[in-house]
């Protein structure tokens, strides 16, 4: 007994249909594969944050040195001044280079405060602006092998009519190490560069680290 011919059978299969059944397949089917190439681009899709902003381009150029020893994934934005990292990397890649010191110029870029809500007071930005900042720095500083827990606790500074009652920005961070580890220093001066780059007017002496 012959073998059935696979092309005889398409072709008997398709002269079932007419051309409107024939072009519905053939939607369906294009339809079946545009889904298919969305997910497989969504599923691999790198999402890309932004690590510092408004550097020094000559800067810019030595934390991409830094990242490439680290072999971070980035970008380098069309500007020359802003930073890019995988999602998954950016908290514990800004411990990393601030506890190298990193950056000198810029600031850091946390994306989730580009969005404005303009039903919004001036007052209740400041404190929302506050809260987020305070959350992403916890977030990040618990990305150290050594931290099992972190809150942060910024003082903004505020201007008055008098330089004398001005109020300076300061910053506590209380930390919660897992049991029997200890704080290495290059990762505590990480975290007090880091917090100090990220609030305007904040000088390191000014970030204090505790521990419970």
């Amino acid at each position: 007994m012959a073998a059935p011919n696979p092309f005889e059978q398409i072709k008997t299969f398709f002269t079932r249909y007419s051309l409107q059944q024939k072009l519905a397949l053939a939607g369906s089917a294009a339809l079946v594969l545009i889904l298919l190439w969305v997910l497989v681009y969504f599923v691999n899709r790198v999402e890309y944050q932004t690590l510092y902003a408004d550097l020094d381009p000559q800067e810019a150029q030595g934390i991409i040195q830094k990242l490439q020893e680290l072999k971070v994934p980035y970008e380098l934005e069309p500007d020359g001044r802003t930073v890019k990292v995988t999602a998954d990397k950016i908290a514990e890649v800004r411990i990393q280079l601030a506890s190298q010191g990193l950056p000198e110029s810029g600031r850091i870029g946390f994306e989730i405060f580009d969005r404005t809500n303009f039903g919004l007071t001036n007052f209740q930005e400041q404190v929302n602006y506050q809260r987020a900042l305070e959350g992403e720095l916890a977030r990040s500083i618990m990305t150290i092998a050594e931290v099992e827990a972190a809150r942060v606790h910024l003082v903004l500074a505020k201007e008055s009519l008098f330089q004398s009652s001005d109020e300076q920005a300061k910053a506590s961070v209380i930390l919660k190490l897992k049991n029997g580890r200890s704080l290495p220093g290059a990762a505590a001066q990480g975290i007090v560069n880091m917090v100090a780059s990220a609030v305007k007017g904040l000088r390191p002496e000014k970030v204090v680290l505790l521990d419970y």
